[in-house]
């Protein structure tokens, strides 16, 4: 999941050289959509961490 966050992170910047650009609000929508998802990869992976730090091992 940290993977797929920091490729959103560069697909991120690649959005935000184009809207500064270009201008166009197409991109913009693009960069904030693409925020959101590396956004909810970086919580999911944190959430999947903390779990696996709390359950007890198996024996």
């Amino acid at each position: 999941m940290l993977i797929a966050a920091l490729i959103t992170a560069l697909i991120g910047f690649g959005l935000l050289v184009m809207t500064v650009q270009s201008g166009s609000d197409v991109y913009s929508w693009l960069l904030i959509v693409d925020a959101a998802v590396g956004l909810g990869f970086l919580v999911a992976d944190i959430v999947i961490k903390r779990r696996r730090r709390q359950d007890p091992p198996e024996d």
